[in-house]
């Protein structure tokens, strides 16, 4: 079970953009938009409103997510009808003004598809905010680019020798993990099936790129993601112990 989470902030049913306690810095919240970027689903209901579920198979990522919103949101697991699969943990987000909150941080973090799915998830509320105008100027060597990066590592990541990557089917996030290393190749994934959208790979092999970027991204890495970038640092520098920068 999921550890016991702290009460937080309530605030009233009338939405306002005051500040709040306890709100990540830049960081933080750019981390949690690539997690969004990987693992996010914007879920809009015929009745109006809708739901933020973020769902993944490492519960600490789950716990550290929630640990660090400014509200409480609802968190269960899911077991799959078929064997093969994970079971996972879910996180949702559906309360309006958590909801207003949220989008309102990361929507201009967000890649174009999830913008637009961001904008007409508040757009199925009464009375949505007005939504910041998307901006993105942050480098690796920025904490915000950094953790963002990890975000996305954590959630469409694949970490193992000899190198990195990232699937998603979303061009603009892999070119934006590509301008944040400095390199890297993007090439299209073949489809296992007719109707799944068109997706992309990024890979990055080079040690002069990757072990620079795994150095910025291991500080946000939970505990598997950041076993196996110890792991492929080590291989990727002969001698190295795991963990050691």
């Amino acid at each position: 079970m999921p550890k016991s989470l702290k009460a937080k902030q309530c605030r009233s049913c009338t939405y306002d953009s005051t500040a709040i306690a306890n709100e990540p810095d830049p960081a933080r919240l750019a981390w949690i938009a690539g997690l969004i970027e990987g693992e996010g689903t914007f879920v809009r209901r015929r009745s109006g409103g809708g739901i933020v579920r973020i769902q993944m198979t490492d519960l600490d990522v789950i716990e550290e997510l929630a640990e660090h919103l400014p509200f409480t949101p609802r968190m269960w697991s899911y077991t799959p009808s078929v064997d093969h699969h994970k079971p996972s943990w879910i996180l949702g987000i559906q309360r309006r003004d958590d909801l207003f909150w949220l989008v309102q941080k990361i929507h201009p973090l967000l890649s174009e598809r999830r913008r637009e799915a961001a904008a007409l998830l508040i757009d199925n509320f009464t009375n949505p905010p007005d939504l910041p105008t998307p901006s993105w100027s942050y480098t690796l060597s920025d904490p915000p680019g950094a953790a963002w990066a990890a975000g996305v590592v954590e959630g469409e990541g694949w970490i193992g020798p000899p190198h990195l990557e990232v699937t998603s089917t979303d061009l603009d996030v892999l070119e934006r993990l590509a301008q944040l290393a400095g390199g890297g190749s993007i090439g299209a994934v073949k489809r296992s099936r007719e109707n799944h959208r068109p997706a992309h790979r990024w890979q990055l092999y080079r040690k002069g790129l990757l072990l620079p970027f795994l150095d910025a991204i291991r500080p946000w890495m939970l505990s598997r993601r950041a076993g196996a970038v110890d792991r492929l640092i080590s291989v990727r520098v002969p001698g190295l112990e795991p963990g050691v920068p």
